[in-house]
């Protein structure tokens, strides 16, 4: 789905945490950013070859990663992060629709009422008992060879690899209750995995 018709840019949303980003607060997402977002989530920082992303963070964002980094912060707000996906289409799919941003500012934006049930964009979830806090690397300087590995992992020459399949695959439910089981989880963030289960 083309961006042209979003009510909003997904530029104006932190990829991180999905949340309005004034233009005073925007930063490009660089190397280092990239890199701490690796180290904490585990996971490469993706979708910026697609129209439909945000191409940027918010400044909160980068300074908690960089006190995380740092040893300042014990963590970051939340080990799941925002998860995004193309939207089907502008009228209940979009996230970046869904929002009304006019009229909010750096000082009353944290008014803004955010979707939470949409298949196009998970909102993260905050840290709980059960969740580990990664611990920060000594140094990103092998960050960026793990990095490479991943996009070569991932690349067209690989066996299995099929580029024509974006649909992600559903869990069942004895799938979903086995994770639970497995992974220890309390019931109210079960609840919170079937939920979204039931919206992707």
């Amino acid at each position: 789905m083309a961006t042209r018709g979003c009510v909003n840019s997904p530029n104006c949303f932190c990829y991180i945490c999905g949340s309005y980003t004034v233009k005073k607060q925007q930063r490009n997402i660089s190397n280092f950013v990239q890199k701490v977002y690796f180290a904490y989530f585990g996971i490469k920082l993706g979708d910026q070859d697609k129209s439909w992303a945000p191409h940027v963070v918010c400044s909160v964002c980068v300074e908690e990663l960089r006190q995380w980094f740092q040893g300042k912060k014990k963590s970051f707000r939340f080990p799941v992060l925002m998860i995004w996906r193309e939207p089907k289409n502008h009228s209940d799919d979009c996230y970046f629709c869904s929002c009304s941003v006019q009229g909010f500012n750096l000082k009353n934006r944290k008014n803004i009422s955010y979707p939470t049930i949409i298949r196009s964009a998970i909102r993260p979830v905050p840290h709980g008992p059960d969740l580990p806090i990664p611990s920060p690397p000594n140094t990103l300087d092998n960050i960026l060879d793990d990095l490479d590995q991943i996009s070569h992992i991932s690349s067209d020459s690989d066996d299995g690899y099929d580029p024509g399949t974006n649909d992600p695959e559903l869990f069942s439910q004895s799938d979903l209750n086995d994770l639970v089981r497995d992974l220890g989880l309390p019931k109210d963030t079960a609840e919170v995995l079937d939920l979204k289960k039931d919206i992707c």
